[in-house]
């Protein structure tokens, strides 16, 4: 995804002529309550990951679904699990006029 690296967003202020930029990545833990709490907003075509899936065909989506439920809950049927979510900080300043 765009602008979702480190270094990114920071370079991208730098270019604007902020200064004193720093960034930092927050992170969460996103719990979710089954695997269809996880996939339910791919299929609703939410952000570029869920355009992706939506724009797939059946056959392909379902393949799909069936690799991230063995890589998200292993052998079990379906549970809880927990995912980090990261997003990136950025802060700068605009600089004395001189």
């Amino acid at each position: 995804m765009k602008l979702s690296r480190e270094g990114q967003l920071g370079q991208l202020w730098k270019s604007a002529g902020l200064v004193n930029v720093q960034e930092k990545p927050l992170v969460i833990d996103q719990a979710y309550a089954s695997f269809d709490d996880y996939w339910g907003s791919f299929l609703r075509g939410a952000g570029p990951g869920g355009a992706y899936v939506v724009s797939l065909s059946d056959e392909r989506r379902r393949a799909l679904e069936a690799r991230m439920r063995r890589r998200l809950l292993g052998n079990r049927e379906d549970g809880t699990f927990v995912l980090k979510a990261r997003a990136w900080c950025v802060r700068g300043e605009v600089p004395k006029a001189g």
